[in-house]
């Protein structure tokens, strides 16, 4: 039959958990290396160009922001471990009942995979910015993002 997963269940979850490791690990390094470079190398809450950061510092100092932002993104990281290990057991059991085919289950858990690579990729490019002051594509964008994020919702940040 078409679609039909020729390994077992406990094979696949075990290459998505991989997968899903790998993704994470390159996701919580870039954040470190992200996070050691604004403590290191910006001056001030008014060197950082993420307006949500930026209002969290003004508020409760340099130093304290970056630590609550980065609290937030370690909560967000451990809730979307928590949904992608719920998503996995649910696509692991439709391919095999047959609901759905494998392709459509790898497809699914492939797009967490690239979206971590994709995630680490940007704040390993933000850490790179910090450290040396040369913006490329990825960095420029986020900081168009940033001013347009900024412009948009200024009187709610500070």
């Amino acid at each position: 039959m078409h679609g039909e997963l020729n390994i077992s269940a406990a094979e696949l979850v075990q290459i998505w958990w991989w997968l899903y490791a790998i993704g994470l690990i390159a996701v919580v390094l870039t954040k470190v290396a992200d996070v050691w470079s604004t403590w290191l190398k910006l001056g001030g809450a008014g060197d950082e160009t993420n307006p949500f950061a930026a209002g969290l510092m003004h508020r409760w100092g340099f130093r304290t922001g970056i630590m609550i932002v980065s609290l937030i993104y370690v909560l967000i990281l451990a809730v979307s471990t928590w949904a992608f290990a719920a998503s996995l057991e649910f696509f692991v059991e439709l391919a095999h009942s047959g609901w759905i085919g494998a392709t459509l289950a790898w497809s699914a858990q492939c797009l967490v995979f690239a979206y971590l690579l994709l995630v680490s990729v940007v704040q390993a490019a933000v850490a790179h910015h910090n450290w040396t002051g040369r913006s490329y594509v990825i960095t420029r964008r986020v900081l168009s993002f940033h001013s347009r994020w900024a412009r948009r919702f200024r009187s709610t940040i500070a």
